[in-house]
């Protein structure tokens, strides 16, 4: 639930969610920014994918 809620907010905001369950606000701070840009690499990388295998099927289409 947290990751998800990652994906639209801010790190603050995120930092708050976790820090319910740390304690520790810098460390929350930390983990919120971290999860953040884990998140946006994941976006990123999932969308190269489908942009490549979408490439390929548009490739086989025109051979064929």
């Amino acid at each position: 639930m947290v990751l998800f809620d990652a994906k639209r907010r801010s790190p603050p905001a995120v930092a708050d969610l976790y820090r319910f369950f740390i304690g520790s606000r810098s460390k929350a701070m930390l983990l919120a920014k971290k999860s953040i840009i884990y998140i946006a690499y994941i976006d990123i990388y999932k969308k190269t994918i489908l942009r490549n295998d979408n490439i390929r099927r548009e490739n086989k289409k025109t051979v064929n």
